[in-house]
C-alpha cells in the first residue's frame, strides 16, 4: 500500500502531478489535469488560464482543455516579463478598454 505525501493516507493508486512530479492519490490530484492539491492552492487564476510557478518554472494550464499548457524556464518567463513591462501601457490601456466594453454589454 502507498502513503499519499498530501493527506498521508494510506491508497492503493497514486497518481503524478505535472508540475511538480509528487505521486498523490486521487483525492489528492485534479484529473484530467492531473495537478495536485498542493500546487492547485499555489495557482493564481485569469480569465481561462491558470498560472503555476514551481522551482522556477512558470507553467500556464488552459482551463478548458488542461493539456494546453505552456511551460517557460526561469529565463524564459523573466524575458516574457521583460517584454510584458516594455507594453505595459499599451496593456493597460487595452485592459481599461475590454473592462469598459465588458461593462457595457452587462
Amino acid at each position: 500500500m502507498n502513503t499519499c505525501p498530501l493527506c498521508q493516507q494510506a491508497r492503493g493508486v497514486l497518481y503524478g502531478c505535472i508540475l511538480c512530479n509528487k505521486s498523490v492519490c486521487v483525492g489528492c490530484i485534479n484529473l484530467p489535469g492531473q495537478i495536485c492539491k498542493e500546487c492547485q492552492a499555489n495557482a493564481r487564476r485569469s480569465g481561462r488560464w491558470e498560472f503555476h510557478l514551481l522551482n522556477g518554472t512558470l507553467t500556464l494550464t488552459s482551463e478548458d482543455d488542461p493539456d494546453t499548457q505552456v511551460r517557460l524556464t526561469p529565463t524564459e518567463a523573466y524575458d516574457l516579463l521583460d517584454y510584458l513591462y516594455d507594453h505595459r501601457d499599451e496593456l493597460a490601456q487595452a485592459d481599461r478598454e475590454s473592462r469598459s466594453h465588458n461593462k457595457g454589454a452587462e
